[in-house]
């Protein structure tokens, strides 16, 4: 299973030094592993509705779900409503974003 993941470029930029070389350390090592895809979205552009870390599955049986991280825990989204949303504002997100390649190269710059 491959996994894709979004991650705005100033969530490593305005941070410190050393909290931005260990993420950036962490995203090279995901994306060495070939199990994880990880698409920058560049600082230009504003993503609205987002604000916590956002898992989209699509389930065996067909189903589907989203859970989103809080500061209590996770919330799982089952409700088809609240999922097309969410699906939503990661096709979004998936429009902005850098190809893996480009995205990639920006890491290694942030190193």
């Amino acid at each position: 299973m491959l996994l894709r993941r979004y991650d705005t470029t100033s969530a490593l930029t305005c941070v410190p030094g050393t909290v931005r070389a260990e993420q950036v350390a962490r995203l090279l090592s995901l994306t060495d592993s070939g199990r994880v895809r990880v698409q920058l979205v560049p600082e230009s552009s504003i993503l609205i509705g987002v604000t916590s870390m956002l898992l989209m599955f699509h389930l065996r049986d067909g189903g589907k779900a989203a859970a989103s991280d809080h500061v209590d825990g996770a919330t799982l989204c089952e409700d088809k409503r609240s999922y097309d949303r969410l699906h939503g504002l990661v096709k979004h997100a998936m429009g902005y974003a850098l190809p893996p390649v480009q995205s990639r190269r920006m890491l290694e710059e942030l190193r």
